[in-house]
């Protein structure tokens, strides 16, 4: 395919989609091109990436220039024969995944609020998750059937003792006499910050709007074991991961009931876990292992597709 006929494609493909953005490398400069009619927080993410590919580019010298597209949506579909990025896709997608949002927006999580200070011997030996609404439009009848993992999970988690599954941000209703019902369903608390989390040994991730971007990177980072529910999104980072190597796998809400039934007798098994995740993110999920990460991806397929 000629350079000029690819570039059009791609500009096309941005035209008919307000999450698809434009990366133009010209010179040593990175720039986006506006879509004026595009939700905010697609913008914002865009000037994210931008600054974040900028300082690839200032760290790694890529000399060569070139157009990229790149998709800012929680969740797209994949694109076929055109080499497109995104931070998350789901299982079989051919998409190119960048560090994830999340880890960009919380300048990869290395400030103090993020720092989990209880050591691994310290920690409840309970399970602990806290999250909005996300996962979908919620409706009178997602809410009545509980149609929707978090709130089932919420649902099943409530009074049983060992698990704390709160959801007090309320989202993405189709209106509110929807927010109303999930209310009364006793949601909708005041939120927690990251310093509450750390105080347990089960940090649990279950999907929303696609994978948990923070959750599981600082379950990974700290002290405790990260325990994430099967899921059919992927990060830039989770072929690495391995189950029961760096976190606890989840298929069903009782397996996190027996997680902490069991506390007692897995405790060397679960410090061993907790440890060598925390190895894993230092190897991967730093901000100079995440620039050397996309300087490569840059390097090949600039080589491919660039001047």
């Amino acid at each position: 395919m000629r350079l000029d006929h690819f570039e059009e494609r791609l500009r096309s493909l941005a035209t008919n989609s307000e999450a698809l953005f434009l990366f133009a490398i010209e010179t040593g400069e990175v720039r986006f091109d506006d879509k004026p009619g595009a939700p905010p927080i697609y913008t914002a993410r865009a000037e994210l990436y931008r600054d974040f590919l900028q300082q690839v580019i200032d760290c790694h010298a890529i000399g060569r220039s070139g157009l990229l597209a790149l998709s800012l949506a929680d969740r797209s579909g994949a694109r076929p024969g055109l080499p497109v990025f995104e931070y998350q896709k789901q299982r079989g997608s051919p998409s190119i995944l960048l560090p994830d949002v999340d880890l960009l927006g919380a300048a990869f999580f290395a400030g103090e609020a993020f720092r989990d200070p209880v050591p691994f011997a310290e920690k409840r030996a309970e399970a602990f998750f806290v999250g909005a609404t996300s996962g979908g439009l919620l409706n009178r009848e997602t809410v009545r059937a509980l149609a929707h993992p978090r709130l089932r999970a919420a649902a099943y988690f409530k009074d049983r003792p060992g698990v704390t599954f709160e959801l007090p941000e309320i989202v993405q209703c189709d209106g509110p006499e929807t927010e109303a019902m999930i209310r009364a369903l006793g949601f909708g608390e005041v939120r927690r910050p990251w310093a509450d989390h750390f105080r347990y040994r089960y940090l649990l991730s279950i999907d929303g709007n696609g994978a948990n971007c923070s959750r599981v990177a600082l379950g990974l980072m700290g002290q405790a074991v990260l325990a994430k529910y099967n899921s059919p999104f992927l990060l830039f980072y989770f072929h690495g991961l391995e189950p029961w190597r760096h976190y606890l796998p989840v298929r069903r809400d009782d397996d996190v009931l027996a997680l902490v039934a069991g506390a007692a007798e897995t405790i060397e098994r679960d410090a061993e876990i907790a440890a060598r995740s925390t190895e894993f993110a230092r190897q991967h999920l730093t901000e100079a292992a995440c620039l050397s990460y996309t300087a490569e991806l840059l390097r090949l397929y600039l080589e491919a597709f660039g001047r």
